[in-house]
C-alpha cells in the first residue's frame, strides 16, 4: 500500500509541474513577483496604472494627453514649456538671456511683448544696439525677432 500511495504522489507531482510550467508559459512576459524584471514594451489598455510608492522611470518618457502632478514639482535639469497659460512668478527679478556668453551680439533685442488680440502689441525692449530701452507699439515683428521695432510712446 505504501509504494502504491508513493506512486500516485510521484503521478500527482508530475501532472502539477506540467500545470505549473503551462501557467508560466501562458504568462508570457509578465512581471509576477517582486524584484522581477520586465523587458520590452509595458501596454496598459484600460484601467490605468497606480503606484502606490516610489517610482523611477530611467530614459526618455512621453506623455501623451493631460499630467496631473498632486504635490511638488522638482525638476533636475532643463524644462522647455511649449505653451502656457499662466505664469506665476514669486522672485523679485526675471532673468533673460541666463544662457549668453561672451560679448552680447550687436542685433540682440530683450524683453517683454504683451500680445492684445487684433490691436497692435505693446512692448519692453531692450536693445543692444544702441543700448536703449524701448516702450512702445510694436510696428515690424519678424520670424526672428524684433527690428527696431517700437513706435515710441510716450
Amino acid at each position: 500500500m505504501l509504494f502504491r500511495s508513493i506512486g500516485i504522489l510521484n503521478n500527482w507531482n508530475v501532472v502539477q509541474d506540467a500545470s505549473i510550467v503551462a501557467i508560466e508559459a501562458s504568462l508570457g512576459d509578465y512581471v509576477r513577483k517582486d524584484g522581477d524584471t520586465m523587458t520590452g514594451p509595458l501596454t496598459i489598455s484600460a484601467g490605468g496604472l497606480v503606484v502606490s510608492n516610489d517610482i523611477s522611470i530611467g530614459g526618455n518618457s512621453l506623455f501623451v494627453g493631460d499630467v496631473q502632478i498632486g504635490g511638488d514639482l522638482t525638476v533636475d535639469g532643463s524644462t522647455t514649456i511649449v505653451n502656457s497659460t499662466v505664469v506665476d512668478i514669486s522672485t523679485n527679478f526675471i532673468y533673460l538671456n541666463t544662457g549668453l556668453t561672451g560679448q552680447p551680439p550687436s542685433w540682440l533685442q530683450s524683453g517683454l511683448v504683451v500680445e492684445r488680440g487684433d490691436a497692435s502689441a505693446y512692448a519692453v525692449i531692450f536693445d543692444e544696439t544702441d543700448k536703449t530701452f524701448r516702450v512702445g507699439i510694436v510696428w515690424n515683428q519678424m520670424l526672428l525677432g524684433f527690428t527696431k521695432i517700437l513706435k515710441p510712446n510716450l
